[in-house]
């Protein structure tokens, strides 16, 4: 592929983590009732998302600085893990305002919304450690393609 088409790739991956992190925030925030305009950033569970976040941004960017672009493997990877994590904040939504009655259930004594709430913060938890450890293992591995 060539060079435009490259800009494209890491512009949509660009793109997607912008919209994961903001989907994050949004997510977090909206599942509790709590306006985005009391977002605290000084807290240790968003301090810690921005971390991760960035460190994932740095690894993307560093792979198409140094690698003069994304390969096709490295762009699919990338692509299906946020889409995967977008679309995981999605499903949490609809969990949350959904007037599904087995969502009013419990499990082990817990609000099965809860739950499966907890579930997709884990699972998206995961996605977000594999994408990191990806990038950076994949980088820091030597798998960097000759200049």
């Amino acid at each position: 592929m060539g060079s435009s088409g490259n800009i494209a790739r890491f512009l949509f991956v660009l793109s997607l983590l912008l919209v994961n992190l903001l989907g994050q925030f949004y997510f977090k925030y909206s599942i509790y009732e709590i306006p985005l305009s009391e977002i605290n950033f000084f807290y240790l569970g968003n301090i810690f998302n921005i971390l991760l976040s960035l460190l994932i941004l740095l690894g993307a960017i560093i792979l198409y600085v140094f690698n003069r672009g994304y390969e096709v493997r490295e762009f699919s990877v990338f692509t299906t893990i946020l889409i995967l994590t977008i679309s995981s904040y999605f499903i949490g939504y609809v969990l949350v305002t959904a007037n599904y009655e087995p969502l009013n259930s419990y499990i082990l004594g817990l609000p099965s919304r809860r739950v499966y709430l907890a579930i997709i913060f884990l699972v998206n938890l995961s996605l977000h450690y594999y994408m990191l450890a990806y990038i950076w293992v994949f980088y820091l591995g030597g798998k960097v393609r000759d200049q």
